[in-house]
């Protein structure tokens, strides 16, 4: 399985953990050699969240059915 982070940013509080998944990638996602063409993916958030006090835990969701294009512009 390949990982690949697109996007990653601090949220300060709960009035700003709004997040939009048509944001704009942080990281460049290039295909070298055109072998994810068609290939279907996941997409993964994964969050930790530090308390003020107290441990620090993480969680995730996964967005299943996603594909790739057949071609590349």
């Amino acid at each position: 399985m390949e990982q690949v982070s697109l996007w990653d940013g601090i949220i300060p509080s709960k009035e700003h953990a709004k997040f939009l998944i048509h944001t704009t990638n942080k990281y460049r996602f290039i295909d070298q050699g055109s072998n994810l063409q068609g290939k279907e993916f996941n997409l993964t958030l994964h969050w930790h969240v530090m308390p003020k006090t107290g441990k620090m835990f993480a969680d995730k969701i996964v967005m299943t059915g996603y594909r790739l294009p057949e071609e590349y512009r």
